[in-house]
């Protein structure tokens, strides 16, 4: 365990009454953490009205005259249940009022407030004839366990399908389509980068250490290509936090711009969220990998699809549509290829193009996309409007290379005009 330690005494003969640990207003506390938290992805300090009543039976024993030492409260803390990661208290002080306790606690205790791994606080006191005791705990509980195998898989899924859940609400009321939940390759991708961060760090703390680049240099496409998980999208959040909850990893995810755009992307429709966490300090990593499988499609649908996308947009701007050549389709899928796997075109292809089938122009268009015939289409009409919608062109041929090693796709268009 590791411990933060602070002790205030302080005597009077001052006399408060006793209040009901839910009556207690400790706002003034609870807002240092929230005034800090504007801008800054920072847990919230959680009143723990259990831990109060511990704290009252310390104060009682301060107030019985008992001179306590640290290992006195941590064996009292322990007593009671709670698994202490870090803590830190002040005991034996007095105040007329309970709001001038919160207050001075807030103002001289700020730094203990604001330490990052403490998640819960506690206020105890008891009057007493000469002295009013109060007791101040500012702690983190280690509620880390290691699982069977079975039952850490079943609480994996829980807290996806619980996050899920949640975000899914939230994409909803800005008109996205829901995300479906991975329990298998892309989980596997996203518990391998908790894992390496419970191993080496969170690597934002540890010497060297890069976001979302794991130990041995993987990026998150690299960890979801290695298990397997074939993607056009990946998108990866990661975070560090002091208890196992979907609804508090959430709001740390929601309440940081970059990480919520990778919650309410557009451009993705699976999820996996896994975690791991640290026996000795209590810590929680959390990994979450957002992801747009790639689907195979035939050249030859995408070729057609194409074709009748360029065609259908020429009759929106008044043209006559193209008709398909197979002989200017059949070069291009010669030259699609030939460009991919050189990052040039041929020598002299157009002459031997123009000698071979007499035709007065020609001219091509290359893309190199996920395949999707709508994507294509739209890149190709951003790039080249003036040609596609030329009405000096009345053929077409369409030619598509995919390479099914890196999954990706090239297209070459040659319009023409016969002589």
């Amino acid at each position: 365990m590791r411990y933060l330690i602070l002790i205030l005494v302080l005597f009077s003969t001052q006399l408060i009454f006793a209040q009901n640990t839910d009556e207690r207003d400790v706002s003034t506390i609870t807002d240092v953490r929230i005034n800090a938290s504007e801008g800054v992805d920072y847990l919230p300090i959680v009143y723990d009205e259990d831990l109060s009543a511990v704290a009252d039976t310390i104060a009682q024993r301060i107030v019985d005259g008992e001179e306590l030492e640290s290992e006195a409260i941590t064996q009292t803390l322990d007593d009671a249940g709670y698994r202490i990661n870090d803590y830190g208290g002040a005991w034996g002080t007095t105040f007329d009022t309970f709001d001038q306790l919160t207050a001075t606690i807030a103002e001289r205790y700020e730094e203990m407030i604001l330490t990052e791994t403490i998640t819960h606080f506690a206020l105890g006191f008891v009057e007493g004839t000469d002295i009013n005791g109060y007791v101040f705990i500012a702690v983190s509980f280690n509620t880390c366990e290691v699982f069977e195998e079975d039952e850490d898989f079943e609480l994996q899924v829980e807290q996806g399908e619980e996050f899920l859940e949640l975000l899914n609400e939230a994409r909803a009321e800005d008109e996205l389509a829901p995300l479906t939940l991975d329990i298998d390759l892309l989980h596997n991708a996203a518990r391998l980068y908790s894992d390496d961060m419970l191993k080496y760090g969170y690597p934002t703390k540890r010497v060297g250490g890069i976001p979302h680049i794991g130990a041995d240099g993987s990026t998150a496409n690299d960890r979801v290509a290695g298990e397997g998980y074939e993607a056009n999208i990946v998108r990866e959040n990661i975070l560090s936090r002091w208890t196992l909850s979907a609804d508090g990893a959430f709001d740390q995810w929601w309440n940081s711009p970059s990480h919520k755009a990778n919650m309410m992307a557009n451009d993705v429709s699976v999820m996996a969220l896994a975690w791991t966490c640290d026996e000795e300090t209590g810590e929680f990593y959390y990994t979450q990998v957002f992801a747009e499988p790639f689907v195979a499609t035939s050249t030859e649908v995408i070729a057609t699809s194409i074709m009748a996308n360029l065609n259908a947009e020429r009759v929106n701007f008044g043209e006559a549509i193209l008709q398909p050549n197979t002989t200017l389709s059949t070069f291009a899928d010669g030259l699609a290829a030939y460009i991919y796997e050189n990052s040039r075109f041929p020598t002299g292809m157009w002459d031997d193009l123009e000698v071979s089938y007499a035709y007065q122009t020609v001219y091509a268009t290359s893309a190199g996309t996920t395949g999707d015939p709508i994507e294509t289409t739209t890149y190709l009409l951003e790039t080249y409007p003036n040609e596609l919608l030329s009405s000096d062109f009345t053929e077409v041929g369409v030619g598509v290379f995919f390479d099914d090693v890196d999954n990706f796709y090239w297209h070459v268009l040659i319009l023409a005009t016969p002589q």
